[in-house]
């Protein structure tokens, strides 16, 4: 995989890169064994973005964790407050559980539409297949986001965007 920036702008999406990346590699019988990917957010419409793709690969492994509370917001410690790592364990279970409550609301207000409900679908029939791991970080704060391609054609992406309908288009 050559270096690239992808801005998500006139079809340069990281959707795009993702699934190129990947048919280039499947069309030369090379699929990576699996693909890791970190990421703080997740919906079913990011997913549904490169499924069609990464079905092919053996093994995808999903991280997802939490962003932190960005500085401005963080509250100043003070005389008696609780010392490290005490205060970064707060930290990241209240954002855990701001991360939650997100989806909870995106999953309450998502629409009937049926783009909507086939990205669903599509997310829990890949889910009941043992092609996928899916797991929570919750060590410190998982800002990072990855699209490690493992196997003898290796490759990253790496960059801000999350696996979200936003993040991929």
């Amino acid at each position: 995989m050559k270096p690239t920036f992808i801005d998500n702008q006139e079809g340069n999406t990281l959707a795009s890169a993702i699934k190129n990346h990947l048919k280039v590699l499947r069309d030369k019988d090379v699929t990576p064994n699996e693909i890791c990917i970190s990421t703080a957010f997740f919906n079913p419409q990011g997913f549904e973005r490169i499924l069609s793709e990464i079905k092919h690969i053996g093994k995808v492994k999903l991280l997802l964790g939490a962003d932190p509370t960005p500085e401005a917001y963080r509250k100043h410690r003070m005389p008696g407050d609780p010392k490290e790592p005490l205060i970064t364990a707060d930290e990241i279970e209240k954002s855990l559980k701001r991360l939650l409550e997100g989806i909870n609301t995106d999953r309450d207000f998502l629409s009937y539409a049926p783009v909507v409900n086939n990205a669903i679908n599509k997310l829990i029939e890949f889910l009941k297949s043992d092609q996928i791991e899916v797991k929570r970080y919750t060590g410190s704060f998982l800002h990072a986001k990855a699209y490690l391609f493992r196997g003898n054609e290796r490759g990253l992406i790496s960059g801000s965007s999350n696996l979200t309908y936003a993040g991929m288009e």
